[in-house]
């Protein structure tokens, strides 16, 4: 799920029993103070009435005044153009077609959408393959503009040390419209000790370097071969895991850390790490998911944990790092722990979205089976 300031929720579900089987029994709802709205539902027709609404990838994001983004593929389409990317209207308006397969690059044509997420503002940053020639790409569509390129591998990085070769998992999208993302390097001066970067551009904005494998961390130790999905907000932080890192004084033991960069990523701010205790002391953190972050500069973030008292009956919760300079950490949910309606366990978490008020939504499965959206 994801939540904006308002406190609305945005998901994708599935049906049972519908009158086209499997064919309509995916739709995108949001929740707000009411109740629920239908969005978006499998085998709907399009906006231009060229195709249907086919299956609807997991991933949806919305805006501050609820607009919803979502990927799709299509049905009933002529020239192969059978997926795409839509935004809902506010109201009882028309959605919008932002992307679709076959789109003309000036040269290669949209192929694939891999990733889409939405600012608070109604930016949009895609992760999309082309053709012709082959190749990837980071690009941004700003409100009423035409799509445009952000990064492009086999583009050089700035300082020009190295190529984009791939982007590792989803660009990340800050409230203004910035573009934080990983990408994977190509003949960079260190080889393979400085082949993965995190990076920062937007719509008219020039990529820039936030750091990169082998770069120092400001504490206990330097940068790993892994580099996460970075998270970003409207005051210029950046939220992200490294794995693998470099000289740190307990070796694997502590090479794995959240941190939060801080000031223009001058300052890095180490919030979690491998092999330090959760906040009620049973047992210690052994890895960490994509994080949270929003403008306050408050995390949330799913965390694995080894050597804990329940072994695999607890070793996983959603912790939340309220901000600041100093890292403390507050436990939102964990594996074993009872569900609101005290009578289920949670058993197992989804990444995280978090809010201005630092209110967390997350997605989460019971043990009884079942899955729920929870606050």
């Amino acid at each position: 799920p994801v939540v904006n300031h308002a406190g609305q929720v945005a998901f994708k579900a599935e049906l049972a029993g519908t009158s086209g089987d499997f064919a309509d029994d995916e739709l995108v709802l949001r929740w707000e103070v009411g109740g629920l709205v239908g969005v978006f539902r499998e085998g709907d027709e399009l906006p231009d009435e060229s195709g249907l609404y086919g299956t609807i990838f997991e991933e949806i994001g919305m805006s501050e005044e609820g607009r919803v983004l979502m990927r799709c593929l299509v049905t009933g389409a002529s020239g192969g153009r059978t997926a795409g990317v839509f935004l809902s209207d506010v109201g009882d308006g028309d959605p919008v077609e932002l992307a679709r397969k076959g789109d003309d690059l000036d040269g290669p044509e949209l192929n694939e959408f891999l990733s889409a997420q939405i600012s608070d503002t109604g930016g949009v940053a895609l992760l999309a393959s082309f053709v012709r020639p082959t190749g990837r790409g980071i690009f941004a569509i700003e409100p009423g503009s035409p799509l445009e390129p952000v990064a492009v591998t086999m583009e050089p990085t700035p300082g020009e040390n190295g190529v984009f070769s791939a982007f590792r998992g989803s660009p990340s999208l800050s409230p203004l419209g910035a573009i934080g993302f990983s990408a994977n390097l190509s003949g960079t001066s260190g080889g393979f000790d400085d082949d993965v970067g995190l990076f920062l551009g937007g719509a008219g904005s020039p990529v820039v370097e936030i750091t990169r494998e082998g770069e120092p961390s400001g504490g206990n130790g330097s940068f790993g071969s892994e580099l996460g999905e970075p998270t970003l907000n409207a005051n210029g932080q950046m939220a992200f895991f490294t794995r693998f890192m470099a000289g740190t004084t307990g070796g694997a033991g502590d090479n794995i850390a959240l941190y939060r960069a801080d000031n223009a990523s001058t300052t890095f701010v180490e919030i979690a790490r491998k092999g330090s205790p959760p906040p009620d002391g049973n047992g210690f953190f052994s890895d960490f998911r994509n994080p949270a972050l929003n403008d306050p500069g408050q995390l949330a973030f799913v965390a694995d944990l080894f050597a804990t008292s329940g072994s695999f009956n607890d070793n996983r919760g959603i912790y939340f790092a309220p901000g600041g300079p100093l890292p403390i950490l507050l436990r939102v949910a964990r594996r074993g722990q009872l569900t609101p309606n005290a009578t289920r366990t949670f058993t197992d978490f989804e990444d995280p979205a978090i809010n201005l008020k630092g209110q967390v939504a997350f997605l989460a499965t019971d043990s009884s089976g079942a899955d729920g959206i929870y606050l």
